[in-house]
């Protein structure tokens, strides 16, 4: 989650609610209060918060005034809503502008876990606005804009477990909102997830005839499956939570849940997973031959330069992070000499493939020169960002890129960097520039 992110809380600076205050200042994100109608509807007009969180712990009625305030055009929340389970009960109608549920009891990590996919699925929509602005500087005409996708339709789902009591247990919970796919074992797990494409995986952590974290990492490693959300049902500890999203775990779920949270997190990472499908359907729809390389499908050089530009120029005015990643493929040289120009030619399109698998919705993914790449990352600090780009360059190095004409496969070593806005002072050239200065040192 950036420093920037713009966070309202609904509920009394000196009740409960002051425990997410103070969650969300160790990562340096400030937050507003609201605790009256009047109140409310002043922060949501002078703050304009990216996010709200609504503490059901506080006052019914700020409760209840909240997820009013937050209707936008057919009902759908304006401002994306992070609901704390409390004293007051929501019915259908209030639970249909909640984009997702905590319960009482939350961890820190599940809150700022749930904080950073919303504050993706806006970073999403305002990327795909600006894309839109640089298309038009190419002489194209500006894309479909992305709704929030609907709840329709079963939530499409891998269950991994040996143990029929469980699988009876989420299918009991999940009942006609879910179609499971039911895999005993890692493998088969794995193997299903390659053939279509899933909303969600769930894995039961308990499960002592599997190996978890092992099947999580694994998960992790494939380009197709990177994003995925990743939910494990797992026992209560402290340590072992934090072991699992250290894993990739997008979420850990108590074995001994209460079923309408857990059938409400299903739902959400799967109605997140479908915006962000939607979204990138969009982006794909919106490749030009004028925007794009013609080798590796990604965006060109004079695409990265002309929308980086726009990007530089929209973080400063909201006072945004902004980070790229730049990556060279050290061994292309000697691939070109000892297989021939039409085996790199091969391994860089399989390249560009990984890294659109790879890269996040937001994310925007340039081949800069020959054996040269650059992605941008939008609302995104520093430190995030050298994340990033280490999990990308170790994809690609665990990779095995096939060469059909020799029969054979090759791995190669990626240089990478990463270097984030200096505001105030960096061009689109200058960012980059330090980015790839930072690979050759």
């Amino acid at each position: 989650m950036t420093h920037s992110q713009r966070i309202l809380v609904v509920g009394a600076e000196d009740g409960p609610a002051n425990d997410i205050a103070s969650t969300l200042e160790k990562r340096g994100v400030q937050s507003r209060f609201a605790d009256t109608p009047d109140g409310l509807k002043a922060s949501l007009q002078d703050a304009q918060p990216d996010i709200l969180i609504v503490d059901g712990r506080s006052k019914p009625d700020a409760v209840m005034n909240a997820l009013q305030a937050t209707k936008g055009n057919g009902g759908s929340p304006a401002v994306p809503v992070i609901y704390i389970s409390g004293k007051t009960e929501l019915d259908a109608d209030a639970l249909a502008n909640v984009d997702d549920v905590l319960p009482d009891n939350f961890r820190e990590i599940e809150l700022l876990s749930r904080l950073d996919s919303l504050a993706r699925l806006n970073t999403m929509q305002d990327e795909l606005l600006r894309r839109n602005e640089t298309d038009q500087l190419f002489g194209l005409d500006a894309g479909e804009a992305a709704e929030p996708a609907a709840n329709d339709g079963a939530v499409n789902a891998v269950l991994v477990t040996a143990d029929d009591n469980m699988d009876s247990a989420v299918r009991s919970v999940l009942g006609d909102t879910a179609e499971l796919e039911v895999c005993s074992q890692g493998f088969e797990a794995l193997s299903a997830l390659n053939e279509r494409w899933y909303d969600c995986i769930i894995v039961h952590g308990n499960d002592e005839r599997l190996d978890a974290f092992r099947l999580c990492e694994e998960i992790r490693a494939n380009p197709r499956l990177f994003h995925m959300p990743l939910i494990v049902i797992a026992d209560g500890k402290d340590e072992t939570i934090d072991s699992y999203y250290a894993h990739g775990a997008s979420d850990v779920v108590d074995a001994n849940w209460q079923d309408g949270e857990f059938r409400n997190r299903i739902l959400t990472h799967a109605r997140h997973q479908r915006t962000r499908s939607q979204m990138l359907q969009i982006y794909s729809k919106a490749m030009h031959l004028a925007t794009s390389d013609s080798l590796t499908g990604l965006y060109s050089h004079g695409y990265l330069h002309a929308h980086l530009a726009n990007q530089i120029k929209d973080s400063e005015k909201k006072g945004h992070a902004l980070s790229v990643g730049f990556f060279r493929i050290a061994e292309l040289k000697d691939i070109n000499e000892t297989f021939g120009y039409a085996a790199g030619d091969k391994v860089l399109r399989q390249i560009g493939s990984i890294l659109s698998c790879i890269v996040r919705g937001e994310d925007l993914p340039a081949r800069y020169s020959g054996n040269e790449f650059c992605i941008v990352f939008p609302d995104t600090r520093d430190t995030v960002a050298e994340h990033i780009v280490h999990r990308i360059k170790s994809v690609i190095e665990s990779t095995e890129l096939a060469i059909p004409e020799m029969d054979r496969s090759v791995t190669v070593l990626v240089q990478a960097a990463s270097a984030s806005l200096s505001h105030g002072r960096d061009t689109a050239r200058a960012l980059i520039n330090r980015a790839r200065q930072s690979v050759d040192s």
